[in-house]
């Protein structure tokens, strides 16, 4: 087995385990601050912890999606980071919280998407299986 060797056999379709560990950890981040901004403000009796709840639930869709189905999961990864991204540079005012969105938010979910959209062994022509 060489180190393209897929997480269900090989020629499954299913990306390489190492870089499906890297879109775990870069897909850990968003989860853990959005958990952290939604429990943090629900106890805090603050109004819009829903929000972000519902954006925790859009990672947390996209994630699994992406783990099943990488060729599909991946590039909506993809999608959604660059969808982010432009929000944020509409929408945020530039200086820290531009960068903590950028950082923090949109970062993770396009390492998440590159690392599940790469190849595959059968996009290298490797038809062995």
């Amino acid at each position: 087995m060489d180190a393209m060797t897929t997480a269900s056999g090989p020629g499954s379709g299913r990306a390489p385990d190492r870089r499906r560990r890297v879109a775990l950890v870069a897909l850990a981040l968003p989860v853990l601050i959005l958990s952290g901004f939604a429990v943090g403000e629900a106890v805090g009796a603050e109004e819009g912890w829903w929000g972000h709840v519902v954006q925790l639930g859009l990672v947390v869709v996209l994630a699994v999606l992406a783990w099943r189905l990488p060729r599909v999961g991946g590039p909506a990864l993809l999608a959604a980071g660059l969808a982010l991204g432009v929000w944020a540079l509409v929408t945020v005012d530039l200086g820290v919280a531009m960068a903590s969105v950028l950082v923090l938010l949109v970062a993770p979910l396009l390492v998440a998407g590159w690392a599940l959209t790469g190849p595959t062994a059968r996009h290298r022509g490797d038809r062995s299986a």
